[in-house]
């Protein structure tokens, strides 16, 4: 499910409007929002991805997506927690840039309407159920946003929730020993195909030729 949410996100970048109109001015999201857009857009492109699968499983049998989709409760509930790992995951690199920024947005938010919960040992889960609905409402929040480049909303809700709370940091403390990403080894096309190539000798460096100086006799 994380590859499936990270593709869903880059497509859904493409959603929304690309031009709008301000007080009669024709312009852009990225032009109104100015430094803000990039953290602005990074959670919508999240937000939305999640609405868009969800979207999906809901209506799996009308889109012909069985054989690509599962769309059952387990399948819903592995969509949400994936992403709950994957925020917390992202939040430890920091809020130094857009998707930082946008996931920490994210997070208090859900947090804050109940979609995820942080249980009494420490750990974390997500309620389904308020989860859907702080979906829908973040990405309308978001997509209202952009669409009416409200600079002024956007500033006070990245100023209010784009940041690491006390919670949120007591969280991420507990992970300092665990590796924040890792090196995937790949096996190579000649290993699954057991064909073993024969690597090419290694040219070795000529080394430069020393001339010796020529000495010019003095004319007499």
């Amino acid at each position: 499910m994380f590859f499936t949410h990270i593709l869903a996100h880059e497509l859904m970048h493409s959603l929304g409007p690309h031009q709008i109109k301000v007080d009669g001015r024709v312009t852009t999201p990225r032009q109104e929002l100015k430094e803000l857009y990039g953290a602005i857009e990074e959670a919508k492109a999240d937000v939305t991805g999640l609405f868009a699968l969800q979207y999906m499983m809901d209506h799996v049998a009308e889109m012909n997506l069985e054989g690509v989709l599962h769309a059952d409760e387990a399948a819903e509930r592995q969509l949400y927690i994936t992403y709950l790992v994957s925020a917390l995951r992202s939040l430890r690199f920091g809020l130094n840039d857009a998707h930082g920024k946008g996931m920490a947005l994210q997070y208090n938010y859900f947090t804050e309407r109940g979609a995820f919960v942080e249980q009494a040992d420490g750990s974390f889960t997500v309620n389904v159920a308020l989860m859907k609905n702080a979906v829908l409402q973040l990405a309308h929040d978001l997509l209202t946003l952009e669409a009416t480049g409200d600079y002024a909303g956007a500033a006070r809700l990245l100023t209010t929730s784009a940041v690491i709370r006390p919670n949120l940091k007591r969280a991420l403390d507990r992970l300092q020993g665990v590796p924040a990403d890792i090196e995937p080894l790949f096996e190579t096309a000649d290993e699954l195909t057991g064909k073993t190539r024969v690597a090419e000798p290694t040219p070795v460096a000529k080394k430069p030729v020393k001339k010796t100086p020529v000495k010019k006799k003095r004319k007499k």
